[in-house]
């Protein structure tokens, strides 16, 4: 593990690092290089199977730098019961991603006429130097549910796709980011850097340097700290990978596993219910989920299913003598399956007649 900074860009990231007037500007309201965005799953306890990837990462910037207005800043998600109007902070701008290409970083310019009524603008402005790892950003797109299913990656997730923005909101527990406003690790930008300089009227070139010889010997210093706590890690990952795991981290892989395989069902579920055209797809894949349908039985009921809510597939009714008995015999073989799926045994016996006559033909 190696990590190098000339002389300059030591100087710079002690000033972006240490100086607060570098990510909170009260003089003009405005908070710089605040975590929008992050690559990586949802957070914790937020259980949609959604993911954020580079591609989302690179819509949302396209997007958002598109406006020059900026992207709206709101109070919170707005919900039916609150006051919208109210919720407005601001416009977020200068939208852009760390050297890493990880995480997206925004400046919040708080309006004016919040800072002067409702007491909002001023209470983010000091959390932000209090304790901004106490809230977060959230953000409020419109999906692309199509590109989304088309992208689902192999953990059963569906990356986020985006065709809008309407805003993002300051919240207390945001899905997306993490470590708060400032994240807590994000990479050192020499851009921001060069920023504070210039907002400071001061020429980045002519910043106060450190001696040579004195920057040299604090990196050398700071290298064999860094190279020393990666080699500790790899004796601790050593020893850990000897240890035989816990009968309470058996027991959490296999729940883990469990509701893996769980969410993968229900996915699955909708999307069978979905792609077969019911207008009903939402209510019968819950039904499929509560009953413990597997993905096996709900196929092979399918063709029954579909043909039963064509009405032009249905009998007239049976003849006084039931030639359909062995139809029947058959429905009730399975009658609690069929029943948990919402197949009648009218529907299930005009179905088997309408299959039977179609082969015949």
């Amino acid at each position: 593990m190696n990590v190098t900074l000339t002389a300059s860009e030591n100087c710079l990231q002690a000033v972006y690092q240490n100086n607060g007037l570098l990510s909170v500007d009260s003089e003009h309201n405005v908070l710089r290089g605040v975590v929008v965005l992050q690559v990586g799953n949802l957070n914790e306890p937020d259980d949609r199977p959604l993911t954020i990837d580079s591609v989302t990462l690179d819509q949302v910037l396209s997007i958002a730098s598109r406006d020059p207005k900026g992207i709206r800043a709101r109070w919170e998600h707005p919900t039916l019961d609150s006051d919208r109007l109210s919720s407005f902070l601001g416009r977020w701008r200068n939208f852009r991603k760390t050297s890493d290409g990880l995480t997206l970083l925004a400046d919040l310019h708080i309006s004016k006429t919040v800072m002067n009524s409702n007491g909002r603008g001023k209470w983010v402005l000091g959390m932000a130097e209090e304790d901004p790892s106490a809230i977060g950003v959230s953000m409020a797109p419109n999906l692309n549910k199509e590109e989304m299913q088309r992208d689902l990656n192999d953990q059963g997730l569906y990356p986020v796709r985006v065709n809008s923005l309407s805003a993002f909101d300051i919240v207390d527990e945001p899905a997306a980011t993490r470590g708060g406003l400032f994240g807590d690790s994000t990479p050192f930008s020499v851009a921001d850097a060069t920023d504070y300089f210039s907002r400071q009227g001061k020429n980045p070139e002519e910043a106060p340097m450190p001696d040579k010889n004195e920057a040299n010997a604090a990196i050398e210093e700071l290298q064999g700290r860094v190279d020393g706590m990666a080699s500790s890690i790899n004796e601790i990952k050593a020893m850990l990978s000897k240890q035989q795991p816990t009968e309470e981290e058996v027991e959490l892989a296999k729940k883990q596993e469990l509701s893996k395989l769980e969410r993968e069902r229900s996915i699955e579920l909708f999307s069978l219910a979905e792609n077969a055209g019911f207008e009903d797809y939402q209510a019968r894949a819950e039904k499929w989920i509560n009953s413990d349908l597997s993905v096996e039985q709900v196929k092979s009921m399918l063709p029954a299913m579909m043909s039963a809510s064509n009405p032009l597939s249905k009998d007239a009714g049976a003849p006084a003598d039931d030639p359909d008995a062995s139809i029947k015999a058959e429905y009730q073989s399975q009658l609690s399956i069929y029943q948990a799926a919402g197949v009648s045994e009218e529907d299930f016996v005009a179905s088997m007649k309408a299959t039977a006559a179609q082969s015949e033909i």
